[in-house]
């Protein structure tokens, strides 16, 4: 069975490329003023970030399901407000595919997603038992 990924992208360019990067996935898009409903029953909720999302909607989805921002222009401030909202992660768009599969994998299984743990770097204590996903 496929997993169903909701991606809130007003502009498409981070869908587009997850597209590639997930082609087993179900993967839908839905505009940036999304309500709860066009998202219900995705396994994960990507909001794509130009270069910040609004941090209320993360907050909306994260309570709803499990959320992860995705950004093109990705900083620290950004990263530690997408945890503070309750997301599960934030990734910088911009990583190659196998990074963002990995990294999408972890918060599919329910780990907690950061660029390290993408990279398989230094995964997180959350996604350490998840590195054969």
């Amino acid at each position: 069975m496929a997993v169903s990924i909701a991606v809130v992208d007003g502009s498409g360019t981070i869908f587009e490329s997850l597209r590639d990067v997930l082609p087993d996935a179900a993967l839908w898009r839905v505009d940036e003023a999304a309500e709860e409903g066009e998202v219900s029953g995705a396994d994960l909720i990507i909001v794509a970030a130009y270069p910040s999302p609004s941090w209320p909607e993360v907050g909306r989805f994260a309570s709803a399901s499990r959320t992860l921002v995705m950004s093109e222009s990705p900083n620290l401030a950004d990263e530690r407000q997408a945890q503070l909202c309750g997301a599960v992660g934030y990734l910088p768009a911009g990583l190659w595919h196998a990074a963002l599969r990995r990294g999408i994998d972890y918060a599919l299984a329910g780990g907690r997603v950061n660029v390290a743990a993408a990279l398989g770097l230094t995964p997180s204590r959350e996604t350490a038992g998840l590195r054969g996903s």
